[in-house]
């Protein structure tokens, strides 16, 4: 006969094969949305300013993932969780641009350089170095609460 333990366990083990499983779930389906062969985005204006005499105006250029909803990761991980995956994805040649785009959309970081880098190949040689220094640093920063302050919401650093 199983026992109240037994069953307990049982039912742990159980669990964290589905968790588990659940996990590599998302990770695969994460992996297969931003690969840089699958990703997808458009430069967005999403701010405008003009001087004083109109003869001079300046806009704020984001990205935005158009290959998919950017929402729907959200569903499978933690903000947190996805910005560490993203950072770690950026030294995999099969998904650093797909990774280094989709932070620049969920931080709404100003792209403007990708008004002139066209291409995965454009950015490696202007970029690369540059974004994975600041997304590291910015990840510190999470993790540390830099950007986290006296009960400050997470949800108020992508916004």
């Amino acid at each position: 006969m199983i026992n109240d333990k037994k069953l307990a366990s049982i039912f742990i083990v159980a669990l964290s094969i589905s968790i588990k499983s659940a996990s590599q779930l998302s990770d695969s389906i994460l992996l297969n949305k931003i690969s840089n062969n699958n990703i997808g985005y458009d430069i967005a204006l999403t701010k405008s300013y003009k001087s004083k005499s109109d003869k001079l105006g300046m806009s704020i250029e984001t990205i935005h993932i158009n290959s998919f909803s950017i929402d729907s990761l959200f569903k499978m991980v933690d903000k947190i969780e996805l910005i560490k995956k993203l950072v770690s994805l950026l030294d995999n040649p099969q998904y650093d641009w797909g990774a280094n785009l989709v932070l620049y959309s969920l931080t709404k970081k100003i792209a403007i350089r990708f008004i002139v880098v066209e291409n995965r190949n454009e950015w490696q040689k202007k970029f690369k170095t540059e974004d994975i220094e600041y997304w590291r640093a910015f990840f510190k920063g999470i993790e540390f609460g830099a950007y986290v302050r006296q009960g400050a919401s997470q949800e108020k650093i992508f916004k």
